[in-house]
């Protein structure tokens, strides 16, 4: 079997990805000598080319995402057992939307929402208070399943 390539399209894999709550999100410390990852939840728009998320606007993080944008998600679900396990890895450039009425904003919040409920008390809130919404505009996303990887079969990859 080595040699056939395991295909999701965008839209399989997008229907794994909205059943994950939580992703870890990792970009370079200020020095660029390190690597910061954290625990966040997140959303993706149907079309995997965004993927939001949303953070205080005083914290460390958005220091690192304006210093180097260059950010990575890992995403890890599991269908049912072993064999179903999946990850996602994402690249992209991380923006920062500051403004509610923003419609980026309001879409994420839409999204967001339907995962975490701080995110979508922000939403019947009308405003981001001391929140931000942070978008990875995606670049590269690779997804791989592991019953492929047991045949020996590559990941997917996709191209923004």
């Amino acid at each position: 079997m080595v040699g056939k390539m395991a295909d999701y399209d965008v839209e399989m894999i997008n229907s794994q990805l909205e059943k994950v709550e939580h992703c870890t999100v990792s970009s370079f410390t200020l020095d660029g000598r390190r690597i910061n990852s954290r625990h966040m939840s997140f959303a993706s728009d149907s079309s995997l080319e965004s993927f939001y998320l949303s953070t205080n606007k005083t914290t460390y993080k958005l220091k690192e995402f304006l210093n180097n944008p260059a950010v990575t998600l890992s995403i890890l679900g599991n269908k049912g057992s072993f064999e179903g396990f999946f990850q996602a890895t994402v690249f992209g450039k991380m923006a920062i939307l500051y403004r509610f009425a923003d419609p980026a904003v309001q879409n994420a919040l839409v999204l967001l929402g339907a995962k975490n409920p701080p995110a979508r008390m922000l939403k019947d809130s009308g405003s981001l208070g001391d929140s931000v919404i942070l978008q990875l505009r995606t670049e590269e996303i690779h997804f791989s399943v592991m019953r492929d990887i047991m045949k020996g079969l590559p990941q997917t990859v996709l191209k923004f």
